[in-house]
């Protein structure tokens, strides 16, 4: 299916990509990852094939007898004095193994998902682009999604339902010109909005070419972005 090729595409770049990862730690989350996605195909999952009904709050979490599921979030933000940020904050997960093929470990670190997650942060006046990406295994509360009440995270990274409708969304990272950050609220506005026929979003003419896409487009945003140690109150549109 197109969306598990482009899936594929975006975490094999960062699997061969990532620099500097300690010997344990490339050998446990890149090396063994990216063999089996190399070869992995979709068989054993669930494939989207046609409507279904969808259930809020419970269908914004996760699904995980497919293969590939993303959560995304991106905004226009602006201060009292009209400086411009964009940002955008999103959460991948792939299984490795249908469900129904994974074996009971004792071990609490194993674990049968691998999470992504990218950070980006557009300075427009300033004319500069920040960017940061992080890996891990959906083991021992390091990264996962679930609902009610929604929350998706990786490390301290996350976006979570703080009342029905609205969300805390928080990404940090220090860089080497100082601390960035995100802290927003995001409050629905508008309720989910289904893609194509009823959240099935047909991609390509075989059955199964298709993914379930649900968007909310009208998040009330407000917070702060901290960059290079500057606070930044903040207003705008997710």
């Amino acid at each position: 299916a197109v969306l598990f090729g482009v899936t594929l595409l975006l975490v094999g770049i960062y699997l061969f990509t990532r620099p500097k990862a300690p010997q344990a730690l490339e050998s446990a989350l890149v090396r063994q990852p990216a063999s089996l996605l190399a070869g992995a195909s979709n068989a054993g999952f669930s494939r989207a094939e046609g409507p279904i009904e969808l259930n809020f709050p419970a269908d914004h979490g996760a699904h995980p007898d497919f293969q590939t599921e993303w959560w995304y979030y991106t905004g226009n933000l602006i201060t009292s004095s009209g400086r411009r940020f964009g940002y955008q904050l999103t959460f991948f997960r792939r299984a490795l193994l249908p469900t129904s093929q994974v074996s009971p470990r004792s071990s609490g670190w194993s674990s049968n998902q691998v999470y992504m997650a990218h950070f980006g942060l557009s300075d427009i006046g300033g004319e500069t682009f920040h960017a940061e990406e992080r890996l891990e295994r959906g083991a021992v509360g390091l990264a996962g999604a679930e609902s009610p009440p929604f929350k998706v995270w990786l490390n301290d990274w996350s976006v979570t339902e703080t009342t029905p409708g609205s969300y805390r969304l928080v990404a940090s990272q220090p860089t080497p010109a100082g601390w960035l950050e995100v802290k927003l609220d995001l409050v629905d506005r508008k309720g989910p909005i289904l893609h194509g026929d009823r959240g099935y979003s047909q991609k390509g003419p075989q059955p199964g070419n298709a993914s379930y896409y649900v968007s909310l487009t009208r998040l009330e945003t407000s917070g702060e972005v901290v960059l290079n140690d500057t606070r930044y109150p903040v207003e705008g549109l997710s």
